[in-house]
């Protein structure tokens, strides 16, 4: 499987067992109550008076922008931490500058890591002692 235009030593199979991959919710439509609408907006849109708001259509990048906007800090981690991950790549998919953000994501999933690590040695101690008691 080729991530971020270089090959990687995953099938695709296997990409989604191990990292549990789950599509990104991308709204191509987006709906703008009238008290979030700005004045170019209401010049611009016809009958949002009636209807409470209007239906706003996003680009492929903005709708990415927009999820960027509501996704959870895990979830940027998620994408940052990918096999071969290339913010400039990554950019020009989806217009995300992630170059200040990745280097504060990765340490953080570097100390969720570790953290696992070490919960994963005391938790083999303990079953190596209670191996020796048997």
């Amino acid at each position: 499987m080729r991530l971020f235009n270089k090959d990687s030593e995953l099938t695709y199979s296997q990409f989604e067992k191990q990292y549990n991959f789950i599509y990104p919710e991308l709204n191509l439509n987006l709906w703008v109550n009238i008290e979030d609408m700005t004045n170019q907006e209401k010049k611009e849109e016809i009958g949002w008076e009636m209807s409470g708001g209007y239906l706003k259509k996003l680009e492929y990048k903005e709708a990415w922008q927009e999820y960027w906007n509501r996704a959870s800090d895990s979830d940027k981690e998620f994408f940052t931490t990918l096999p071969n991950f290339d913010v400039d790549i990554f950019f020009e998919i989806t217009s995300i500058d992630t170059r200040h953000n990745t280097a504060k994501i990765k340490s953080l999933a570097k100390e969720k890591l570790l953290e696992k690590a070490q919960q994963l040695t005391e938790q083999a101690e303990k079953l190596k002692l209670q191996a020796e008691k048997m």
